[in-house]
C-alpha cells in the first residue's frame, strides 16, 4: 500500500475524523444558495477568480423548485457516502417535504412539471397544450 496513504489515514485517526465525516458540523449552504454555487457543500466549494456567482431570486416558485431539487440530489450524493449522519438525513427530508408540497401547489395553479404528476393521468399530456410554436391555444 502507498506509504502515503498510510500516513493519510494516521492523520485522520489522530485527529479524530471518522466515517461521519464531522459529526455536528454542517457544512451546508441552504437550497437556493447551493443551487446558485452549484455545491452544497461550503467544504467543497471552491470560487473561481474573483467571480461570484448570481444567487436566485428564492421568491420565483420553480427557481425554489430547482434548489430543493438540486439539494436533495446533492445531499444523496452526500448521504451515499454517510449514512449514519443523522442530521444531514434531517435536512434532506425536509428539503424533499419543502420540494413536494411546492411542486404540488405550483402544479395545482400552473402545469404539470414532470411525467409522474397526477395531473397527467388519462388519455392526453397536460403539459401538450398552449405551446408557443403552435400559435396559441389549442
Amino acid at each position: 500500500m502507498n506509504q502515503n496513504y498510510l500516513n493519510l489515514i494516521k492523520l485522520y485517526k489522530d485527529q479524530n475524523y471518522n466515517n461521519d465525516y464531522m459529526p455536528n458540523y454542517h457544512p451546508f449552504y441552504d437550497a437556493i444558495e447551493g443551487y446558485s454555487k452549484g455545491n452544497m457543500d461550503k467544504g467543497l466549494y471552491n470560487q473561481m477568480g474573483n467571480l461570484t456567482p448570481r444567487k436566485l431570486d428564492s421568491n420565483n416558485p420553480l427557481n425554489l423548485l430547482r434548489a430543493y431539487q438540486f439539494a436533495i440530489i446533492d445531499l444523496q450524493l452526500y448521504l451515499d457516502v454517510n449514512p449514519s449522519d443523522l442530521e444531514t438525513k434531517a435536512l434532506f427530508d425536509k428539503y424533499l417535504e419543502n420540494y413536494n408540497d411546492l411542486k404540488k401547489r405550483y402544479e395545482s395553479t400552473n402545469y404539470p412539471l414532470t411525467l409522474d404528476s397526477p395531473d397527467n393521468a388519462g388519455k392526453t399530456w397536460k403539459w401538450q397544450k398552449n405551446w408557443p410554436f403552435k400559435g396559441g391555444n389549442n
